[in-house]
């Protein structure tokens, strides 16, 4: 390593008088982005002594979003300042306006357009939008809507939690986490192939309320995979309890994370309940059989078999 470049921390970069000189001589010179400084302070590198930020739960959250708010912001000012790279007087909707009889062309002011290629602008939303609209119209509508959602007592979580740390105290890694469980999920479904070859897929992750990233899958399948009759539904959705003797684990995921409620008569204050009835339509009826009658969402069969789950109040 050029003695001149530095070490440790200074890595890659000229220090001092003479930096042209070096810069000349094949030392790198490397500016770091908002983005890469706070994404490097997030990540807890060497455990438990490296990284302080992430031991200030509330405090860590608030910084997160001052962070956010200032990468955004530098995002939001390039943009301001580079009109003429991006060429926004070509759109049309601006040059429309400056070309209306009788327009009066001082009180337009200046427009700042957001280019498609800026996350959650509204060129952007509406491209993606298109872009999903276009898949449906080539391929036909989607055959599995699947839905994943993070949960804070995975043991990828669990490990890494701190003493008196909860998992909403750390945004950074459950986020991590469930970013790499849905790789995995959608390597089965798309290159695996375990529900069937796929042909077009679309995906969202959001935010729920409490925190936690949820996922929004739309598969459509090829032709002769796609689900033609009751058996086939069967194959794919299970609405029931299962075994507990035969399959005791995933008996515990279902009705630890996968049951709706309480709600009722009993609970009028939960949030689903509208006009004293769930707006959600549980419980459900018992069905012997899979039914695909509406031509939209079949009916799945929950047979009424005696095996119940009475949820802890």
């Amino acid at each position: 390593m050029d003695p001149g470049c530095g070490g440790g921390r200074d890595k890659g970069r000229c220090r001092g008088r003479g930096r042209g000189r070096r810069a000349a001589a094949g030392c790198i010179v490397r500016k770091v982005t908002a983005k890469e400084y706070t994404t490097y302070f997030m990540h807890d590198c060497n455990p438990p002594t490296n990284n302080t930020f992430t031991y200030g739960k509330r405090l860590y959250q608030e910084w997160v979003v001052d962070q956010y708010s200032k990468v955004e912001g530098q995002l939001l000012r390039w943009v301001r300042l580079n009109q003429t790279t991006l060429r926004a007087d070509q759109y049309k909707g601006m040059v429309d306006a400056m070309q209306q009889d009788g327009a009066n062309n001082t009180n337009f002011g200046r427009i700042v357009v957001l280019q498609a290629t800026f996350a959650s602008s509204p060129r952007h939303m509406n491209q993606l939008y298109q872009d999903s609209k276009a898949f449906v119209r080539k391929f036909g509508k989607p055959d599995l809507f699947i839905t994943m959602t993070c949960n804070p007592n995975w043991p990828e979580i669990l490990h890494e939690l701190r003493p008196g740390e909860e998992a909403n105290d750390r945004p950074d890694l459950t986020s991590r986490v469930f970013n790499m469980k849905l790789n995995a999920l959608l390597k089965d479904l798309l290159q695996n192939c375990v529900l069937g070859t796929m042909v077009a897929d679309i995906h969202v992750v959001e935010w729920q309320k409490r925190g936690l990233p949820h996922g929004h899958i739309l598969i459509i399948l090829r032709s002769q995979d796609k689900p033609s009759d009751n058996s086939d539904y069967d194959r794919i959705v299970c609405a029931e309890f299962l075994d507990k003797s035969t399959h005791p684990k995933l008996y515990n995921i279902v009705t630890s994370r996968m049951l709706h409620g309480p709600c009722g008569a009993l609970h009028p204050s939960c949030p689903c309940m509208v006009n004293g009835a769930c707006s959600k339509g549980y419980p459900k009826t018992f069905q012997p059989q899979t039914e695909d009658s509406t031509g939209s969402y079949p009916t799945y069969p929950r047979r009424d078999d005696d095996r119940t789950f009475t949820h802890p109040t």
